[in-house]
């Protein structure tokens, strides 16, 4: 009569702990660190109770898309549920997919401090993180240079650096005459149409030069001009006469600085410079101006109906002009 109350006892403890040992996790045990590659199920079920994230990630040359990034507490994997260290926790990453421009050598990792977990882009992978993954990032490498993004926002991380770039095409088509040589019968317009065109480019990488400096940006300059173009003469018909440019400069101020750039000594059309440059992330207004020689040429086959054939001429014009660009970065 005394002994059942504790045979009851002790069958409640047994129960007990087959219960517990029913609930604990059970499958092969991973550590902070490892990258598992996951099947397409069991992927799928790990975000069943997820908020994935996704990454849009440009670096120079081309653009990625990171897709299904997730903090999960588990995974399950073939053999079981993965076991992890207390206070873990797992990143997913469903792939990484390029787009746009041509390869670049890029990697990508999920970074914990000093620890750096290289992926595979091509497939589902489970990295193993410490601190439920607060302070792990998802990391794209270019050119030696860590490009680190908030797994829960998609954000840039804090004292990350992302790669920026954008470009501005100008053309110059009416250049001031400052200086004429022309005959005093010949009447030039006040504005001489010579087309050129400009192409500028801000960057905080560029080729050859790799990347800027903390605090600022390449500005590339590539600019071509039309060698000939017609000439604008007061009362006489259209091809009166010719005009070849010369380029002598380009001038780029940002934030207060100006920059020049030449033409080779052996094409005196064409600008091809890279330029470091102020870069604070904001958008700075980019003034643009330019330099040319042009020389004129007056042909003597063309006048007006009634008047005397134009006598050939030959003459310099200095032109100069500036256009102010807002510039967004």
């Amino acid at each position: 009569m005394h002994r059942r109350p504790v045979v009851t006892a002790l069958l409640t403890v047994a129960v007990g702990i087959a219960a517990l040992s029913g609930c604990a996790p059970s499958g092969p045990s991973a550590d902070i660190g490892d990258v598992i590659v996951l099947s397409e199920d069991d992927y799928a079920e790990a975000l069943d109770d997820a908020v994935p994230t996704q990454l849009l990630i440009p670096v120079p040359e081309s653009t990625w898309i990171v897709s299904g990034l997730a903090v999960v507490d588990g995974v399950r994997v073939p053999d079981g549920q993965l076991v992890v260290p207390r206070g873990a926790a797992i990143v997913v990453v469903g792939g990484v997919a390029g787009y746009s421009g041509g390869p670049s050598e890029t990697t990508f990792a999920v970074v914990t401090g000093d620890e750096r977990a290289v992926i595979d882009p091509e497939v589902h992978s489970a990295v193993i993180v410490p601190d439920g993954g607060a302070s792990s990032t998802f990391v794209a490498t270019f050119d030696g240079r860590d490009l680190a993004y908030d797994l829960s926002t998609g954000g840039v991380a804090d004292g990350s650096e992302p790669y920026l770039e954008t470009t501005n095409l100008v053309r110059f088509e009416d250049w001031a005459v400052t200086t004429t040589g022309f005959p005093a019968d010949v009447g030039l317009n006040d504005v001489v149409p010579l087309p050129f065109n400009l192409r500028l480019t801000m960057s905080t990488w560029a080729p050859e030069v790799g990347w800027a400096p903390p605090g600022s940006a390449w500005l590339t300059l590539d600019c071509v001009g039309e060698d000939t173009t017609g000439l604008d003469v007061d009362g006489w018909p259209d091809g009166a006469g010719s005009a070849r440019l010369e380029l002598d400069e380009v001038r780029v101020s940002v934030a207060g600085e100006t920059y020049a750039a030449v033409p080779a000594a052996d094409d005196w059309l064409t600008v091809v410079d890279v330029i470091e440059v102020p870069f604070d992330g904001g958008t700075e207004p980019v003034e643009i101006g330019a330099v040319v020689q042009v020389t004129a040429v007056g042909d003597r086959h063309v006048a007006p109906e009634g008047a005397d054939p134009l006598e050939p001429f030959e003459a310099e014009i200095e032109g100069e002009t500036t256009l102010v660009l807002d510039w967004p970065a």
